[in-house]
């Protein structure tokens, strides 16, 4: 009997496990644990993290922030290893922490509305569950970014005003994943990809991947942003060369390499501008000028033609 062994160290997007395990303790999940008032209790780490913010700061928390207005929202993001992480924290150059106005966005609270315990709750959620991807149906995870999320409400120096403190840490970005699969004896499937999970800290997900099977194999980059801009549009691209196709066909490798990678080039960014225009049109948001406005013109304009000769 043909015996089939597949083994996964990492995918793309379903599994995303951290480069460097001496860093586990600072890459623990946040408690699920609950307080007696309901409140989501703080983990280890988690609290730590916000005395010693709060300490930097020289704030304290507000014990009642309910029925107040919010004032001021502060946005702390820690590096993924910390001064308890001795040596370590050499590694932070390597890493781009995400920016502050990326997670402030993310606080469903704005300045001037009531204090709501239940929006605090769905800002760490969503925070901390970044929007996955959708390919072909498929529905696909998304990597984890930070290893704490606190929300929390602190004394204003206004009355009647509550602040709010947003205190996260990250994650390490920058992944090697591999998924491989044996039959019998024989390597049939592998896949690598090296990947950047926080790029420039704009919290978007680039990679380059190579794969191969029996019949194929392929290289290339995915491109994927879960929030185009600040809004909640997605966008997800991959440019594939195959070259087992372009060895299989091309009668002068050398001659067509050239013209042939133009063509992949220019086939992937028209791609991109018909999507985001059509996003543009189907939502009503401007996406800037498109690169196609000359070939849309001479299709409306051939269209014109066509319609006018028929009424003629």
């Amino acid at each position: 009997m043909l015996r089939v062994r597949r083994v996964r160290t990492g995918t793309r997007f379903s599994r995303w496990t951290p480069l460097l395990s001496a860093a586990l303790f600072a890459m623990s999940p946040p408690a699920g644990a609950q307080t007696a008032d309901g409140k989501r209790a703080l983990g280890k780490l988690e609290q730590q993290t916000v005395d010693e913010t709060l300490a930097g700061l020289g704030a304290r928390i507000d014990p009642a922030p309910e029925g107040k207005t919010v004032g001021r929202i502060y946005v702390i993001n820690q590096n993924v290893f910390s001064k308890h992480d001795w040596y370590f924290q050499l590694l932070n150059i390597f890493h781009w922490t995400t920016r502050g106005y990326i997670l402030e966005r993310e606080v469903l609270l704005r300045p001037g509305q009531r204090y709501d315990q239940g929006l605090v709750e769905e800002t760490i959620r969503n925070i901390q569950n970044p929007p996955g991807i959708v390919i072909g149906g498929k529905a696909y995870g998304s990597p984890e970014l930070s290893s704490v999320v606190v929300l929390v409400p602190i004394a204003s120096s206004v009355p009647g005003q509550v602040d709010l403190l947003l205190v996260t840490r990250d994650i390490w970005s920058l992944r090697f994943n591999t998924n491989y699969e044996y039959q019998g004896n024989a390597l049939t499937l592998f896949e690598s990809s090296l990947s950047e999970n926080n790029l420039f800290g704009w919290r978007k997900y680039l990679s380059f991947g190579f794969s191969f099977d029996q019949g194929k194999y392929y290289y290339g980059p995915t491109y994927f942003d879960p929030n185009i801009h600040g809004t909640r549009l997605t966008l997800y691209a991959a440019a594939r060369f195959n070259s087992h196709v372009f060895l299989s066909t091309s009668n002068n490798i050398a001659t067509d390499r050239d013209s042939f990678l133009n063509y992949m080039t220019d086939l992937y960014r028209r791609m991109l501008n018909e999507h985001l225009d059509g996003l543009g049109h189907e939502r009503g948001i401007n996406v800037g000028k498109s690169e196609l406005e000359e070939v849309y013109a001479a299709v409306r304009a051939e269209q014109e033609a066509a319609d006018a000769a028929k009424n003629a």
